[in-house]
C-alpha cells in the first residue's frame, strides 16, 4: 500500500471516513503525541515566558493536545483538510484553527510567532496536484512565509518523512533560501522503524552560530522501541501487544477521554451558507494560483497543436498522413 501523500491531495484524500478513522486509530495517536513531544523539546521555549506557537499541518487537532498542555504557551492550527479541521472543532480544541494550503504560503503577518512545529505534513509539499503547481515554488514560498511570520530567533520544528535524498535536498535548499539557519536532525538513524527526521530551523539567524540540539541515539525505554512511522502502522491493524502497550502508555499520560470525546467523531454539523462560501472563495484561489503560472508563456498556435495531436498518433502505430504546408490551416467559413 503507498504513502497517503502518493494517492491523493490531502483534502481529498482524508475526507470524512478517513479522517475519522485517523483520529481514531489509537497507535497513530500514540505515534503523534510522542513526535509533538519531542518536536516541543526541540523548540526548546524559555520557561515562564508566555509565547504563541503555530501548528502546520494540524489535522484533527492530535498534535495540538501537548501543545494544550504547555504552561502559557498558545496555539493557532493550519490545515487544508476540512473534514480534519471538523473534527478537531467536534473535539473541542482549544487553538485557533484556520483552512490554508500551505504551498501557497502561512498567512500571517511578520513576527506573529515564537515558534511552530509540523508532524508529517511537509512531505505534501513534494507532489504537484493540481495544474501548474511546482513542489519547488511551493516550497520556497512555504519557507519564506514561514520565516517572515516568525520573530527574530524563533525555531521551526518541521517533522517528515521522505522518500529520497533529492526531496531532502529541495527542503534544506528551499530553508536556506528563505533566510533560516539549523539543518537536520535525526533520532535513531541506525534504526527503520524509530528513525524520524527533523528540520530544526533558526529564523534570522543564518549567518550567525547556532547549538543544534542533539539527536536521540539510543532507546530510552520499551516502550518507545516499537514506534514506527504512521504509514507502516496504517497498513495493517496493531497487534495485542502494541494495544496493551498503548493502554499503558494511555493511563499514564492524560490522553483523549474516548468515552467523552472520541464519541465526538462523526456527529454531522449542519453547514451554514458562510462556510459553502468559505469552501468555494479557497478553491477558487487554489485554481487562480494554478493558472497564473501560465501567464507570460507563449501559447502554441492552432497548427503547432494539430501536429503535436498527429505526433501522438503516430507514436501509438495509427496511420497518420503526413503533414503538408496545408496541414492545421484554418478552413475559411461557409460555402
Amino acid at each position: 500500500m503507498s504513502k497517503p501523500e502518493l494517492q491523493a491531495p490531502p483534502e481529498i484524500f482524508y475526507g470524512e471516513d478517513e479522517a475519522e478513522k485517523y483520529t481514531k486509530h489509537k497507535r497513530i495517536r500514540y505515534i503523534q503525541r510522542k513526535i509533538a513531544q519531542r518536536a516541543v523539546e526541540l523548540l526548546n521555549l524559555p520557561q515562564g515566558q508566555p509565547a504563541l506557537l503555530l501548528d502546520i499541518g494540524c489535522g484533527s487537532g492530535l498534535s495540538g493536545e501537548v501543545l494544550s498542555k504547555l504552561p502559557h504557551v498558545s496555539w493557532m492550527g493550519l490545515d487544508i483538510a476540512p473534514a480534519m479541521l471538523a473534527i478537531a472543532r467536534q473535539l473541542q480544541t482549544e487553538g485557533d484553527l484556520l483552512r490554508s494550503d500551505i504551498g501557497e504560503g502561512i498567512p500571517f503577518r511578520p513576527n506573529t510567532f515564537d515558534g511552530a512545529i509540523s508532524i508529517s505534513a511537509i512531505q505534501w509539499l513534494f507532489n504537484a496536484d493540481f495544474a501548474g503547481s511546482n513542489p519547488i515554488h511551493r516550497l520556497n514560498l512555504f519557507f519564506r512565509t514561514l520565516h517572515h511570520c516568525l520573530v527574530n530567533g524563533g525555531r521551526a520544528v518541521l517533522q517528515f518523512y521522505t522518500n529520497n535524498e533529492k526531496q531532502l535536498k529541495m527542503l534544506n535548499d528551499a530553508a536556506l533560501r528563505a533566510g533560516f539557519g539549523g539543518g537536520l536532525l535525526v533520532d535513531y538513524p541506525q534504526t527503520v522503524r524509530k528513525k524520524k527526521m527533523y528540520l530544526v530551523l533558526f529564523a534570522g539567524m543564518a549567518h550567525r552560530p547556532t547549538n543544534m540540539p542533539n539527536a536521540l541515539i539510543d532507546a530510552i525505554n520499551d516502550e518507545d522501541s516499537d514506534i514506527g512511522s504512521e504509514e507502516e502502522e496504517d497498513e495493517g491493524d496493531m497487534d495485542k501487544d502494541d494495544e496493551e502497550e498503548d493502554d499503558d502508555e494511555d493511563d499514564s499520560d492524560d490522553s483523549l477521554d474516548e468515552k467523552d470525546d472520541l464519541s465526538m467523531i462523526g456527529q454531522k454539523k449542519k453547514r451554514t451558507r458562510e462556510d459553502v462560501k468559505k469552501e468555494i472563495e479557497f478553491e477558487h484561489r487554489r485554481e487562480s494560483a494554478g493558472s497564473n503560472s501560465h501567464k507570460g508563456k507563449k501559447q502554441k498556435s492552432y497548427k503547432g497543436k494539430v501536429k503535436d495531436q498527429k505526433e501522438r498518433q503516430r507514436r501509438k502505430g495509427k496511420n497518420v498522413r503526413k503533414d503538408t504546408k496545408y496541414t492545421g490551416r484554418k478552413r475559411l467559413g461557409g460555402w
